[in-house]
């Protein structure tokens, strides 16, 4: 009983008489300032809420300017809601220890920013379970019918330092957020065997992406199906991450349209990348002080642009691959479930979809 822990309310172990009366005698509350700490088996979390409203009677929770954060080694995060609404909230369950059960849960205006230290050590190793396969570590029921996210913004920032020590600042970031899990829960039965997830957001200000993925909840290695869909915008706007990361800078180039569809389990990731580009040029970065200057910098330039051709086009006549065959990849479950792993020597050259 997160709530209960951090407000420090300390509820009788036999039902109170309001509660045995009916909703007619259940009362209303308004909490302001609340504060706590909660700990789940993939990291502890401190939060803040502005204000905490619950109506029994009408089966509605809702908190206001909520505020949480959360380190982990060299992975942090931390992110704020304007709202946080649930609809059809069973208050008798939680409060009998039978979990946490709601028909709908909304949130509104949503900021989330993560981000890696790379000079920092990772830490313990852990096995990294895919996304929705973390629900199954809480010891606590869970089920909501439906969860929507709306007009959210997520950034992600990857640190580095430079062969002198400068601190390098990678970042992306997604804008005009708007995503629902159909059910979002741990439990399995009655029929109930796949969530479905869909989402809409915009990357760099530009770029528009499209994603549904389904999740098998009764599945004992994390199965996952997902597609991914982006229409054209100028590569360029990848720079602010490129550059610090890989220490490669698009000069120009525009993507035309990016199709992803992929199988992934705890263990393999399989599917196809499929992408079509134009006008592609791009500068390699010292290592030293991503400058373009040095020769070394000219001359991987120079090669890497001689190499990769810098246009992809879609194929009129017929489907076809744009770079490559379907392919398979093994997953280090020690390592974040979006991370890939190289080819392993002597398999065909084919497009790679990361586990």
């Amino acid at each position: 009983l997160l709530w209960l822990e951090a407000t420090q309310v300390n509820w009788p172990p036999t039902q109170p008489d309001w509660l045995k009366r009916g909703p007619s005698h259940w009362p209303l509350a308004n909490l302001r300032g609340r504060t706590g700490t909660f700990r789940l088996p993939w990291g502890q979390y401190h939060w803040q809420t502005g204000g905490l409203t619950f109506d029994l009677a009408r089966q509605a929770l809702q908190l206001t300017q909520v505020h949480w954060q959360q380190r982990a080694a060299a992975r942090a995060q931390q992110g704020q809601m304007a709202q946080l609404q649930f609809k059809g909230f069973d208050f008798g369950a939680l409060l009998t220890g039978k979990g946490l059960i709601a028909k709908k849960l909304e949130a509104t205006g949503f900021q989330v920013t993560a981000t890696t230290d790379r000079r920092e050590p990772a830490g313990a190793v852990v096995n990294q379970p895919l996304p929705l396969a973390r629900l199954r570590q809480l010891a606590w029921p869970l089920h909501i019918d439906s969860v929507q996210l709306h007009n959210g913004q997520v950034r992600y920032h990857e640190l580095l330092a430079s062969e002198t020590g400068q601190l390098r600042d990678g970042y992306l970031h997604f804008d005009q957020i708007d995503l629902s899990i159909a059910p979002f829960t741990n439990q399995v039965g009655n029929g109930l065997t796949e969530a479905h997830l869909s989402a809409k957001a915009r990357l760099m200000s530009t770029g528009q992406l499209e994603i549904n993925a389904i999740f098998a909840l009764d599945s004992a290695n994390g199965y996952h199906r997902l597609s991914l869909n982006s229409q054209g915008f100028a590569l360029p706007a990848l720079n602010p991450f490129l550059e610090p990361v890989a220490r490669v800078r698009v000069v120009r180039g525009r993507l035309n349209a990016l199709s992803l569809v992929a199988q992934v389990t705890d263990a393999r990731a399989q599917g196809r990348l499929d992408v079509y580009y134009e006008g592609l040029k791009f500068s390699v970065l010292d290592k030293r002080d991503l400058s373009t200057t040095s020769l070394r910098s000219k001359v991987a330039a120079f090669l890497a642009n001689l190499l990769v051709r810098n246009r992809n086009a879609k194929p009129k006549a017929r489907p076809g691959p744009l770079l490559g065959t379907d392919r398979g990849f093994g997953r280090d479950q020690q390592q974040h479930w979006l991370t890939a792993r190289p080819p392993q020597p002597g398999t065909p050259r084919a497009t790679a979809v990361g586990g």
